[in-house]
C-alpha cells in the first residue's frame, strides 16, 4: 500500500468550513459564494508530470460535468465507468506562474488522431481577467487555451508542460507565465475559470469533462465560467483541519457533509 512519503504537521484553522456547491461538480472545493479557492505555493513544483511533495496538500477538483448533460451541446457523453474516464486536478500560484496539474484515468489515453485538435486527448483552461461573465469573448482580458496530449501548447507553445503515461491514464502538469496571464498573480485575484478535458475514444471524442459548466459553449461565451479567487494562504507542509459546525454521524457513511471539505490526495 502506497502512504505518505512525509509526516504533515498538522495545523488547526479556528474558522468553520462553509462550503457549498454550485453547478460544479461533488468534491470540487468553492466557498459559500461559488469560488474556487487557489493556494499560493511556497516552492514551485517541477514540471515533468510527477506528483511532487508540492502538490501533495493542494486540494483536489474533480471534473466530473459532462456535457452531455445539456440538451443544447450533446457532443459528449457519460463515460460508462471510472476507468472509462476520471479527471482531478489541482491549481496553484505564485509571483511568477499559474501551476496546473491533473490526473486523468483514461482506457484509451494518448488518442490524438483527429484532424480538429479539440477532438484530440486535450486539456482547455478557461480565464476571464476581470470575470465580468460577458457572453462575449474580450481578446485581452478572456482566453480558451489548449493543450494536445504530448503536444506543446496550441495557442500557448513555449510554456512548460509535460505528459507523463501511467497505470491507468496520463498526468498533465503545467506552467503558465505571469506575463502570458489575463490578471495579475497576487492574493485576491478574481477571475472566471474553468477546465475542460476532451477524451477521444474509438476514433471520436466521446466525453467532455468539465469542472463547472454543462454548456460546450464556454468557448464563445464567458459567463458559462465558474469563479475563482487567490487565496493568500501558502501550501506547505502544515495540513489545514476545519472545523465543523455539526458533528457527523459515525456509521461509516460518507454524508453529504463530507463535500464541504477539500479532499486531499493520500499519494
Amino acid at each position: 500500500m502506497k502512504v505518505w512519503s512525509i509526516v504533515l504537521s498538522v495545523l488547526l484553522l479556528v474558522g468553520v468550513a462553509s462550503a457549498q456547491y454550485g453547478m460544479g461538480g461533488e468534491q470540487s472545493w468553492v466557498d459559500a459564494d461559488d469560488y474556487l479557492h487557489i493556494p499560493m505555493t511556497v516552492a514551485p513544483p517541477v514540471i515533468d508530470g510527477e506528483l511532487d511533495l508540492e502538490w501533495y496538500a493542494v486540494p483536489v477538483v474533480k471534473c466530473i460535468v459532462m456535457t452531455s448533460q445539456d440538451p443544447d451541446a450533446p457532443e459528449g457523453t457519460d463515460p460508462d465507468d471510472y476507468l472509462d474516464l476520471s479527471v482531478s486536478c489541482r491549481v496553484s500560484y505564485d509571483a511568477d506562474n499559474f501551476y496546473f496539474f491533473a490526473e486523468v484515468i483514461d482506457d484509451q489515453p494518448g488518442e490524438v488522431d483527429g484532424a480538429d485538435t479539440y477532438a484530440n486527448d486535450s486539456f482547455e483552461i478557461y480565464f476571464d481577467g476581470s470575470n465580468d461573465k460577458s457572453e462575449t469573448y474580450v481578446p485581452e482580458d478572456d482566453k480558451q487555451w489548449r493543450w494536445v496530449y504530448d503536444e506543446p501548447g496550441e495557442h500557448l507553445p513555449d510554456t512548460e508542460s509535460a505528459w507523463l503515461d501511467t497505470d491507468y491514464g496520463c498526468n498533465f502538469e503545467l506552467a503558465i507565465p505571469a506575463a502570458d496571464l489575463p490578471f495579475t498573480l497576487e492574493p485576491g485575484f478574481d477571475i472566471g475559470f474553468d477546465v475542460q478535458y476532451n477524451d477521444r475514444d474509438n476514433g471520436a471524442r466521446e466525453h467532455l469533462a468539465r469542472w463547472w459548466h454543462t454548456s460546450n459553449n464556454s468557448w464563445a461565451n464567458t459567463s458559462y465560467f465558474g469563479d475563482a479567487v487567490g487565496d493568500a494562504a501558502q501550501v506547505s507542509d502544515l495540513l489545514p483541519i476545519r472545523k465543523t459546525d455539526a458533528p457527523f454521524t459515525i456509521d461509516g457513511v460518507e454524508d453529504a457533509a463530507w463535500d464541504a471539505y477539500p479532499l486531499f490526495p493520500t499519494n
